[in-house]
């Protein structure tokens, strides 16, 4: 099983933060984490071989999350993404550490690109 870094939503924090909070029952967040929690990360995940060696991988769930999300509020810079991490508490609530993401975009969307569109295609054939 391959390991990933694993962050606790609950943890403390030097500032201690309420998501419910922060973010409200009606924000559109809640609507696309279900999304993302329906998806089937396997074949992502299948590729990650650290389970007896080597730093725990950032999930590619929270990845994606981060990017699609991203996306969805008219971001289309990584810049930006990472300034807006410190800024949205949506983003914060995503949990996506965006150093690891910046490296996991610059050497591997081109390498899994094809895998990509392949489970996303696959996704949206069979709904």
């Amino acid at each position: 099983m391959a390991k990933f870094k694993n962050t606790d939503p609950n943890q403390l924090r030097m500032h201690v933060l309420d998501f419910q909070e922060l973010i409200g029952e009606g924000h559109p967040i809640h609507g696309f984490k279900k999304v993302i929690d329906r998806l089937d990360f396997e074949n992502f995940e299948k590729n990650y071989q650290n389970d007896e060696t080597g730093r725990p991988a950032i999930s590619p769930k929270k990845v994606i999350s981060a990017l699609f999300y991203s996306i969805l509020i008219g971001n289309l810079s990584m810049r930006e993404l990472c300034r807006l991490s410190k800024l949205r508490a949506e983003l914060i609530y995503l949990k996506v550490v965006l150093s690891a993401l910046k490296r996991f975009l610059s050497t591997e969307r081109r390498s899994k690109r094809t895998q990509i569109l392949t489970i996303l295609e696959t996704y949206y054939s069979d709904a």
